[in-house]
């Protein structure tokens, strides 16, 4: 009683993971030994993104007798590196900071923080004049961890994992090494037994910048 509960609206087999997993890999794979990719670092690129993590839902079940505030919303932010293949399709390694969704009431109060590690491919759809569309499809491997400050709370749980994330977006090119990148993600994480589980939305803007 009283812990944070998540609910997922999205569930993924391990079966279906995996194979986007092969998938990802092989992308990556085949940019990483290419002849562009020998011939020097030119399509290498690196991305700071900020903005807002939300664990959806992730308030709805607390009893209100245990807490009286509850925030399901954090700042967040990634650091990437990524591989530019052709100008259809990329390459991304992110580290992702979830931020956190804290309740609190009576002195005491009962948080989750999530960080991950998330690989993704990218397919981009150029519109002239520096603008382009792109879309994510990756997954995310989580570290959900639990923490309560009522003195008689039991050991902090803590819980890995891997889920399937989406992410929909744009970016404008100033020139050939700087751009801006706006853009929507999404994914489940977390474990329904031991942390409680939900989906994570991160909406966010960055800056790149082409080696």
């Amino acid at each position: 009683g009283g812990g944070l509960q998540f609910v997922s609206a999205n569930r993924y087999s391990l079966g279906g993971i995996m194979n986007i997993k092969n998938v990802i890999v092989g992308i990556v794979f085949i940019g990483m030994t290419s002849p562009a990719m020998a011939a020097g670092l030119d399509n290498i690129y690196v991305a700071v993104d900020l903005g807002r993590s939300t664990y959806k839902n992730s308030c709805k079940d607390i009893p209100s007798m245990f807490y009286n505030t509850c925030t399901d919303s954090d700042r967040g932010s990634r650091f990437s590196a990524g591989y530019q293949i052709n100008e259809n399709i990329a390459a991304e390694i992110s580290h992702f900071n979830a931020g956190k969704t804290t309740a609190s009431g009576f002195g005491v109060t009962d948080s989750i923080e999530t960080k991950e590690w998330q690989f993704s491919g990218v397919g981009l759809l150029p519109m002239g004049d520096g603008l382009s569309l792109f879309a994510k499809l990756g997954f995310a491997h989580w570290d959900v961890a639990r923490a309560n400050s009522a003195p008689t709370a039991p050991p902090n749980p803590g819980a890995t994992g891997t889920d399937v994330l989406f992410g929909i977006g744009g970016k404008f090119d100033f020139n050939s090494k700087f751009a801006m990148r706006t853009h929507y993600e999404f994914h489940s994480a977390g474990d329904s037994t031991i942390t409680g589980r939900g989906d994570i939305n991160f909406l966010s803007a960055g800056l790149m910048y082409k080696f």
